[in-house]
């Protein structure tokens, strides 16, 4: 489990650390103990699930233009700094789309009112909505109609993001320093 690669094991026992160059840069080898294994094509495998919907075409703008964004992350990852960022971020977005931008956070531990009332108060006028799928085939179809995921930082998405570019999804992300913010950027980098 990727979570329990996220640093060294300090032991000298293990032959290597699965990861690949996005994952584990060149100048991080020095931080384990454990040689690392850099695989060529990224250090996970996805295999869908049989119910997985098919990607659908980039959807056709809507008069307004406007676009869907989804957040997938568990909302434990959800930071103040992301929150902040976010809050920033969108007016750009919508200035240079020149339209409005609707915001889903997607998962079912939002059923829960107090989960979403700190995002609420951090994103005060913004439009969003706390979607909660019953089921992981509702989770994908609701994610699979998004214009894109936005992902969430220090903690960068992992399945959630994998999921996403499988329904054709893109996933808005940035450069991480730390080996938890390097996630998406891996699996974007060996999408295809």
């Amino acid at each position: 489990w990727v979570g329990g690669q996220s640093v060294t094991t300090g032991l000298s026992s293990f032959d290597g650390f699965i990861t690949d160059e996005h994952q584990s840069p060149t100048h991080s080898d020095t931080l384990y103990s454990e040689p690392l294994l850099r695989l060529p094509l990224g250090y996970v495998t996805y295999t869908p699930p049989p119910y997985m919907p098919k990607p659908q075409p980039p959807r056709t703008p809507t008069v307004s233009g406007g676009l869907t964004l989804g957040i997938t992350a568990n909302p434990s990852k959800i930071s103040s700094a992301f929150l902040a960022d976010l809050g920033k971020r969108l007016p750009l977005w919508q200035q240079q789309r020149a339209a409005a931008i609707d915001l889903q956070f997607i998962d079912q531990r939002y059923q829960h009112p107090l989960v979403g009332q700190r995002i609420r108060q951090a994103l005060p006028g913004v439009q969003l909505e706390f979607v909660t799928p019953t089921s992981h085939r509702d989770y994908l179809t609701t994610v699979g109609q998004l214009d894109a995921i936005v992902d969430t930082f220090p903690y960068s998405g992992g399945l959630t993001t994998i999921e996403a570019l499988a329904l054709g999804v893109p996933t808005i992300t940035r450069d991480g320093q730390l080996f938890c913010e390097r996630h998406t950027q891996s699996h974007n980098a060996y999408a295809s």
